[in-house]
């Protein structure tokens, strides 16, 4: 149990290290979708649900400005976290099925068959 605790604490302590520098890049005001869709990340991680769909929301504007497919998707699926987190299942549903889509469009099978197999799971 001991080590268990440690490995928690020094993974949160990272998380949060990482979320520092991340938030530093955007207050230098970042016009980059995977810095905030990253923070994002790292906000869920440390359970900020609020602040991770704001950046994931940013991240989402920024993405589809740049026609970014995989950044889209990759935000689609943070937001999706949320709406299941959230207990919404339909907006979850919504934000997966277009995460998927966007991941087949951009290449990345492997991570629209992640997202197919988690659809599966909130069915």
């Amino acid at each position: 149990m001991i080590l268990f605790d440690i490995y928690v604490n020094q993974n949160q302590k990272l998380f949060l290290d990482s979320a520092n520098v991340l938030e530093s890049l955007v207050k230098q005001d970042s016009k980059t979708a995977i810095i905030h869709r990253l923070l994002g990340d790292m906000y869920v991680y440390l359970g900020m649900i609020a602040e991770a769909k704001r950046q994931y929301y940013q991240a989402l504007e920024l993405a589809k400005s740049a026609n970014n497919l995989e950044e889209i998707a990759a935000s689609q699926s943070g937001l999706g976290h949320i709406s299941v987190v959230n207990q919404d299942l339909q907006e979850a549903k919504s934000l997966l099925l277009q995460a998927k889509e966007n991941y087949t469009l951009s290449g990345k099978i492997s991570d629209a068959e992640l997202v197919e197999q988690w659809l599966l799971t909130i069915d």
